[in-house]
């Protein structure tokens, strides 16, 4: 399996965390005349792999388009891979069943077979959702859009009826660390419902600690209109964390106590690291104090990674936490 398995996800390493840790666009489209992957037989499956294989044929041969074989890979590497979104949630039964491709130029994705017949995704740094957008377009552009299922008004057959009509959503993983340290999450994300965004958790129900959002809306606008208004609600995000910064920069010391207290238990669980997390986050943006937020991102990744589970109460090891002391002494310096 290709090295995408065992390296830091690029998108995981933004050094500006106000708002996001990346985000990311996802398209889907499905074949003319192909049942849906949950009704289709084996057959349809490889006609599916075959008509991918032949447009990809050329960039596959000149290793500009890696091809992942989840059907041999060991246990691992689907793990590492599920657990930073690149593979759904399913069992290794079911995911033999598609195929997963890594255009390395523009790193975005495509995953054959899985609710639709091809899904494209791609993530980028931050709040950067139009590059996600623009590294999913390159993907899709490679195929041809006559072959793709579609109603007589232009809108794309889906599996889900949630993709139905552009077949696009926007994600966005919500750090928001100075609205969870001194606003109330809860209360934006409510408010985001009224603008056709959704929240879920990044490891589980509970959103308390990474949260998504998706835009639920794909008919009303085009694919390029959604991507902004989502990219706005982004932004408009970004500007109340501003303020909330800019009015709390007297309170870092309080900041730096709350960690101390929490070094300082028995025992540091994964919400502790997250509590953390936040705290060194909004410090590093205040500007008062030294520090890279992408070494942050660097040690999320590697708990989650090394982590059986991502749960709230799942106990992490001494290293991490000396690595978090020293990290949290050089940023109040």
């Amino acid at each position: 399996m290709p090295d995408l398995t065992r390296r830091i996800p690029d998108w995981f390493m933004s050094d500006d965390n106000r708002v996001s840790l990346y985000s990311s666009v996802k398209i889907v489209r499905n074949f003319k005349y192909i049942n849906f992957p949950d009704q289709a037989d084996l057959s349809a499956v490889r006609q599916i792999g075959k008509k991918t294989d032949e447009v990809l044929e050329k960039m596959i041969g000149e290793g500009e388009v890696k091809v992942i074989d989840i059907s041999s890979s060991d246990d691992a590497d689907i793990t590492r891979l599920q657990k930073f979104r690149i593979l759904p949630n399913r069992s290794k039964e079911i995911l033999s069943r598609m195929k997963l491709y890594h255009y390395e130029t523009t790193d975005s994705y495509l995953l054959t077979n899985y609710n639709d017949h091809l899904t494209f995704f791609a993530h980028a740094t931050g709040k950067d959702i139009e590059i996600a957008y623009g590294r999913c377009l390159k993907f899709i552009k490679l195929f041809d859009y006559s072959e793709f299922a579609a109603d007589k008004n232009g809108n794309y057959l889906t599996a889900s009826l949630d993709y139905f009509g552009t077949g696009l959503k926007c994600f966005s993983v919500l750090t928001i660390p100075a609205i969870r340290l001194f606003g109330s999450a809860e209360e934006i994300l409510s408010d985001l419902k009224a603008y056709c965004i959704d929240s879920s958790g990044y490891f589980s129900k509970d959103i308390n600690y990474l949260t998504i959002i998706t835009g639920k809306d794909s008919i009303s606008k085009t694919s390029d209109e959604f991507v902004k208004y989502f990219g706005n609600i982004i932004r408009e995000l970004d500007n109340i964390c501003s303020g909330i910064v800019k009015n709390k920069i007297a309170e870092i010391g309080s900041l730096k106590q709350k960690c101390e207290r929490i070094f300082n238990y028995d025992i540091l669980t994964f919400k502790d690291f997250m509590e953390i997390y936040y705290i060194l986050s909004l410090v590093a943006d205040t500007g008062c104090a030294k520090g890279s937020v992408s070494e942050l991102n660097r040690e999320l990744v590697e708990l989650i990674n090394s982590l059986p589970r991502t749960e709230p109460d799942q106990r992490i090891d001494s290293g991490v936490l000396q690595r978090l002391k020293v990290k949290t002494e050089k940023l109040f310096k």
